[in-house]
Order: structure tokens, then C-alpha cells, then sequence
């Protein structure tokens, strides 16, 4: 809400990005419908649809200078779908299913054209971009695959960095989405104690990821915590590309807030919780008219 009083404020200054967690599902499991419940009371389901509207609205990415920035990273190519439906047999033959075909880097005009209103983006079907943009991780293992861990999105190696940078004269790819305990979990990437990582250094430039939540997971089941810093990234005019990284720790003691969903019995990690959104099929359905 702070955030969204500051774009407000200054429409021209502030840019706010969409999150893999700025979806119906998750923000349900998480807690942040509970709390818009709990808070606004009898207004409460009429301010949570419009939170929805506003997240199905946000910008997936952006290009400041020779700077791309998106919560999860790069994406795929899809096929466009045939302006007719083909007709006999031989035509048949010739449809292209987006989930079978080999996996080539999307383009930047391929996500312009990309329909990124979708309460919970798809990962099934034809609209694969938004999912890729706000769950894909990066990977050590080159080319582009699957990302089995969350059951949405791609793995992208250095070399398609490389080609991306390449591409469009870039020089940084700077995301998120990956915290020290999805960091954990992969030992062949670096962790995320000072909340920043370089994890692709090639000839064209770097692919940064930013975590600016210090000590997190917030709530724990467990006395052992990450105590990982937090992060913010400071670039400057006129191409943006020189990175000054700034870190800095949680609050101690961490005051008393109250938790709006039950972590306790929550899925351990965001990875299965991910695998568990895909089971439940609520991806890629239109908005209700709020």
C-alpha cells in the first residue's frame, strides 16, 4: 500500500514491477488476503479484488538504460498461434504445440506482445511468457530447460545471458525471486547472506540477484533462521549499468507482528508450494469484473 501511495504521488518517479507472489493464489496462501480481511473489515473483499486489479495491471519488466529487471529473469520463444485454422490434413500436421517444441530465447518484442493480465499466469497453454518472466531462475547448466523444481518457468544458463545482453546491448540483468533458503538448495549458484549474487558473469556483462528482505523468511516453524542481510541496488544516469550494491541487516530484537496464515503447517519451501499452486489448476483464468 506504502509503495502504491508513492507511485501515486509520483507517477513519473516511481516504477513498480510485478512479483510472482502478486497473484490470487498466492497471495491467499501467503496471507495477504487474510490480512486485507482482518484489516478493512466489512470493505475488506472489495479492497482485496482491487489489490487483484492492480497486480493483474502490473509491468512483468523494464529497460532502464542498457539495465533489463524482472522478478524472475528471461523467457521463452512461443509461436504465434495461425490467424485461421488450417484446413485437411496436411495442415494439421503443421500446428506447433508451445509445449512440446524446443526451447529458444523469447525476444523483447515477443513480450511486449505478451497478454500479462492474468490474475494467475499460465503454465500450460499458449501464454507462457508471464510465467517465465515471474518464476524462471537461472542455472549454471547452459541453454534453456524446464524448471521442474517450481512446475513453472525455465532454468537459463549463462549462455543465453550472454545472448540476451548481446542481442539488445545491455549490459546488466538484475531479478529476484530466490531467498537464502531457495539458495540453500543450490550450492552451485552463490548463497544470498549479503542479500546480492552474481551468478553469470559474461562477455557482454552480469546477471545479478537482488533479495532485499534481511532475516527471512519472516516466520519460522524452527529456532534457526537464515539471518541473511538484505539488499538494494543504486544505479545511475546515463546508461545505468554500473551497479553500487548496498546491504543492511533486519531490526533486532524483530518487533511482534502477527502471521495472517498458518506457516507452521505451510509447505516448507516456496518450491513446493509453487508445485502445488500448478496442482490445483487455477492458472490463466480471467479476472472476475470487479
Amino acid at each position: 500500500m506504502i509503495l502504491w501511495a508513492w507511485k501515486v504521488f509520483m507517477p513519473h518517479r516511481i516504477f513498480l514491477l510485478r512479483g510472482n507472489h502478486e497473484s490470487k493464489y498466492c497471495t491467499s496462501v501467503y496471507g495477504f488476503e487474510q490480512e486485507v480481511m482482518a484489516k478493512y473489515g466489512s470493505q475488506g473483499q472489495h479492497v482485496y479484488r482491487k489489490c487483484l486489479m492492480c497486480f493483474e495491471g502490473l509491468p512483468l519488466a523494464s529497460l532502464a538504460g542498457r539495465v533489463y529487471t524482472a522478478h524472475g529473469g528471461l523467457f521463452r520463444s512461443v509461436p504465434a498461434s495461425p490467424s485461421k485454422k488450417p484446413k485437411g490434413k496436411k495442415g494439421r500436421k503443421n500446428i506447433v504445440n508451445p509445449e512440446v517444441n524446443s526451447l529458444s530465447l523469447g525476444s523483447l518484442e515477443e513480450l511486449l506482445k505478451a497478454r500479462r493480465s492474468v490474475l494467475d499466469p499460465p503454465w500450460e497453454g499458449k501464454n507462457l511468457i508471464p510465467g517465465d518472466v515471474l518464476w524462471s531462475d537461472p542455472s549454471m547448466k547452459p541453454g534453456l530447460s524446464p524448471n521442474k523444481e517450481r512446475g513453472i518457468g525455465l532454468l537459463w544458463g549463462p549462455d543465453c545471458t550472454e545472448a540476451f545482453l548481446k542481442k539488445y546491448d545491455l549490459k546488466l540483468i538484475i531479478r529476484s525471486h530466490e531467498g537464502p533458503d531457495a539458495r540453500e538448495k543450490r550450492s552451485n549458484l552463490g548463497g544470498m547472506k549479503e542479500g546480492y549474487t552474481i551468478d553469470h558473469e559474461v562477455e557482454s556483462g552480469k546477471l545479478i540477484t537482488i533479495f532485499s528482505a534481511p532475516d527471512y523468511p519472516q516466520f519460522q516453524a524452527t529456532e534457526e533462521r537464515y539471518n541473511n542481510k538484505g539488499a538494494y541496488i543504486v544505479l545511475k544516469p546515463p546508461k545505468f549499468d554500473i551497479p553500487v550494491f548496498h546491504s543492511f541487516e533486519a531490526i533486532t530484537p524483530r518487533p511482534k507482528v502477527n502471521a495472517y496464515y498458518s506457516y507452521e503447517d505451510v509447505l516448507d519451501s516456496d518450491e513446493e508450494l509453487d508445485l502445488a499452486s500448478m496442482a490445483t489448476d487455477t492458472g490463466g483464468q480471467p479476472s472476475p469484473s470487479v
